[in-house]
């Protein structure tokens, strides 16, 4: 689980920080629950991205994410 997590964390965070983005640890992950503690790595202090920054990234990936799993149901309805 840990791979699969680490995989799908950096995958989102290189295509939106590319080159600052250097990857991510997992510190620990909470017992019963999807939880996780991590540690993400950038180049260099001031490539950090602000927390409102990141927040309003990932809610566009996902957003994005849905529309083309709606586009895709869609032609496959057709």
């Amino acid at each position: 689980m840990a791979a699969n997590v680490t995989t799908e964390v950096n995958n989102g965070f290189k295509h939106s920080f590319p080159g600052t983005y250097s990857g991510s640890t997992i510190n620990s992950f909470a017992a019963g629950s999807v939880f996780v503690d991590m540690t993400l790595i950038f180049n260099k202090e001031s490539a950090v991205p602000t927390e409102s920054c990141v927040v309003q990234d990932k809610l566009q990936q996902l957003q994005d994410n849905q529309l083309l799993q709606d586009h895709k149901q869609q032609l496959q309805d057709h």
